[in-house]
């Protein structure tokens, strides 16, 4: 649909970084153990980010695996310009209210299994 897909290269204790990459193109090992792209063309800057978590409320609010690069990242690309960010979870992970810091960057959408919903501001 002329729309490029970029995945996260992850380095500790900065924002993650996005390369392109096309379906079938190789991924190696990263730094904490997740496949990424080799990273060996121009980095791109996603206008809509899905984020993984752990739990996430009504709120938008999200607890993720305690590393801070979504929270880093989201703050990053929301400094330079509109991003669209949206949880992917099980509506299992849902609960009343994610504990948060000051740090923590807030999620426009929640996709579960049962539906998307706008979190409520």
């Amino acid at each position: 649909m002329g729309h490029h897909i970029a995945l996260p290269v992850a380095e500790a204790g900065k924002p993650l970084r996005f390369h392109r990459w096309r379906p079938g193109e190789p991924l190696i090992p990263g730094a904490f153990g997740a496949r990424e792209p080799h990273g060996g063309g121009p980095g791109l800057s996603p206008q809509v980010l899905i984020v993984p978590l752990v739990a996430f409320d009504a709120g938008g609010w999200r607890l993720g695996r305690g590393g801070g690069f979504y929270d880093r990242t989201i703050a990053e690309l929301r400094a330079a310009g509109p991003v669209l960010t949206a949880g992917i979870a099980f509506s299992a992970q849902r609960v009343p209210q994610v504990p948060r810091e000051a740090h923590d960057q807030r999620l426009d959408w929640i996709v579960t299994e049962e539906g998307a919903f706008r979190a409520a501001p």
